[in-house]
C-alpha cells in the first residue's frame, strides 16, 4: 500500500519530524553557534524537546566544512567511551597515511543529552580544549533543561554567558515551515491549500510554537485522509476541496490530541462561556 505522500507525488514524506537542517525562525541562533565555533569557545545550546537543537547543530555542520564535526549522544555512550580514541578514529585517509595523531581539521565536539554526561567526560573534553597544543577546536553542549547539574562552578563560569536558548516559534514561522515543506516542486503545487485557514491556525496553535508537534500533527491529517478514503481521496485532486478546521478538530482528537484548549470561539462555545461565569 502507498503513502499518501507517494499519492501526492512527494518522493520524501514532507512532514518528516526527524532532524533536517533546512530550518525557519532559527537564524540568528545559527549565526550565534557558528560565531562561538569559529572563535574556539564553549557554548551551552538549550531548548524544549522538537525546538530544533539538533537540526541548528546539523545546519552549523553543513556549513562549517573546514572543521570536523564529532556528534555525540551523551545518552548512548558505551562506558568505556575514550574521547581521545574516538578523535584519532576521526582522521581521514590522508591524515592516516602521513602518520597524524588527529584530524588535520580541527575536531568541534557537539555533545547532546549533555544532563546524561559522565563528569570524566566532562572534564578530558575541557582539557582537550584548553591546553596549549589543544586538540579540540570547540565545545557546544545540548539539552532540554537550561540548568547544568553536573558540572563544576568553574566550568559555568568558563562557558560565561555563551548561552543559546531556543524560544518556541511564533505563528508566521510555523506556517512558513508548513508552506516550504508542502509545496511539491514535480507538481508545482503546494498542498497546504488543502487546508482550511482556520485549520491551519488550529493546528499551530495546538503545536504550541513546536516546529516537530507541527510537522506530526499536519502528517496525522494526511495520513488520515489517505487511509479513510483511499482511492477516493479529495487531497488528491487539485480542485478547491479544503479539510476543514472541523476535520483536523476531530482527526487529531481521534489521535489523542488535545485541542480543546485551542478550539476558536463559536457562538455555542461563547454562550457556555457566560452561562459558566
Amino acid at each position: 500500500m502507498s503513502t499518501w505522500y507517494e499519492k501526492l507525488k512527494f518522493d520524501i514524506n514532507p512532514l518528516d519530524a526527524r532532524p533536517n537542517p533546512s530550518l525557519v525562525g532559527l537564524d540568528q541562533e545559527a549565526e550565534r553557534l557558528k560565531n562561538h565555533i569559529e572563535k574556539g569557545e564553549l557554548c551551552f545550546l538549550n531548548g524544549l524537546t522538537g525546538s530544533g537543537k539538533t537540526s541548528l547543530l546539523l545546519k552549523v555542520q553543513n556549513e562549517l566544512k573546514r572543521y570536523k564535526f564529532i556528534y555525540l549522544d551523551a545518552q548512548d555512550l558505551p562506558k568505556d567511551f575514550n574521547l581521545e580514541e574516538e578523535l584519532k578514529e576521526q582522521r581521514n585517509f590522508f591524515d592516516r597515511i602521513t602518520f597524524r595523531q588527529f584530524p588535520r581539521k580541527k575536531p568541534v565536539l557537539l555533545i547532546d543529552e549533555f544532563q546524561s554526561t559522565n563528569p570524566n567526560l566532562v572534564l578530558e573534553a575541557r582539557g582537550k580544549w584548553e591546553s596549549q597544543d589543544s586538540k579540540i577546536k570547540a565545545v557546544v553542549i545540548a539539552q532540554i533543561s537550561k540548568y547544568l547539574k553536573n558540572v563544576s562552578e568553574s566550568f559555568k563560569d568558563r562557558l560565561g554567558s555563551r548561552v543559546i536558548t531556543l524560544k518556541p516559534l511564533d505563528d508566521f514561522d510555523m506556517k512558513k515551515i508548513l508552506e516550504i515543506r508542502l509545496y511539491n516542486e514535480k507538481t508545482r503545487f503546494n498542498y497546504i491549500q488543502k487546508l482550511a485557514d482556520d485549520a491551519i491556525d488550529l493546528i499551530i496553535k495546538v503545536a504550541d510554537g513546536n516546529a516537530r508537534r507541527l510537522l506530526e500533527y499536519t502528517d496525522i491529517v494526511f495520513d488520515f485522509h489517505h487511509r479513510s478514503f483511499e482511492g477516493i481521496n479529495p487531497v488528491v485532486k487539485k480542485d478547491t476541496y479544503s479539510i476543514s478546521y472541523h476535520a483536523v478538530k476531530e482527526i487529531l482528537e481521534r489521535n489523542g490530541v488535545s485541542v480543546i484548549d485551542f478550539q476558536k470561539e463559536t457562538p455555542e462555545r461563547k454562550n457556555a462561556n457566560l452561562e459558566d461565569i
